[in-house]
């Protein structure tokens, strides 16, 4: 069990915002425009801009802070610890056999976060070790969980790993999870009489 620290980064939703605000910015300037040397008495019109896209400018400009804003708000708020990989693939095991992989739970908000509880649901899934609780994570810390499949019957398994974490502010504890996936096969003998 790993506790480390890893810089929190810009999400996807805000580097998208971001990307609209320049999409936004240059539709508006690339827009045909008449030639225009000095402010316009006349239309009230800025040099080199009609009224047409002046109004393209500042709805784009506009509409690029505010989804700036209500992405990194979003992700401001979201107080839960998310694990990685979503969906742990197990290799094909024999009956009776074990393996092991290693799932990331990581602080990706911007506020301390503690780990209350790690729980599995399947049979043939289980923690390696149970880390003491509750664990604090630092905004950007992240906490390795080693998980073991070890099936029971031929064909294949599936089960969960679910994490509940609280944090400043929040009411309840708030639930993060993971799909575990295997498939168990049983012992093949050779000609010879011998397993392999």
């Amino acid at each position: 069990m790993q506790v480390q620290r890893n810089p929190v980064r810009p999400g996807r939703p805000f580097r998208k915002a971001v990307v609209l605000a320049v999409c936004c910015s240059m539709a508006a300037f690339m827009a045909p425009v008449p030639a225009q040397s000095a402010w316009d008495d006349r239309s009230g019109d800025l040099p080199g801009f009609t009224s047409k896209q002046g109004v393209l400018i500042a709805g784009g400009a506009a509409a690029a802070v505010t989804a700036v804003v209500w992405f990194a708000h979003k992700k401001r708020n979201s107080k839960r610890a998310a694990v990685s990989p979503a969906k742990l693939v197990f290799e094909e095991a024999q009956v009776g056999a074990r393996k092991e992989q290693t799932l990331t739970i990581v602080n990706r908000s911007q506020e301390p976060l503690a780990v209350e509880e790690i729980s599995i649901r399947g049979e043939s899934f289980a923690l390696a070790e149970q880390p003491a609780l509750p664990r604090s994570l630092a905004p950007g810390q992240q906490l390795e969980v080693r998980v073991t499949f070890a099936p029971a019957s031929k064909g294949s398994a599936k089960g969960r790993l679910q994490v509940l974490s609280s944090g400043p502010g929040l009411k309840a504890a708030k639930s993060s999870s993971a799909r575990l996936v295997g498939r168990g096969r049983h012992q093949q003998i050779s000609s010879n009489g011998g397993s392999r």
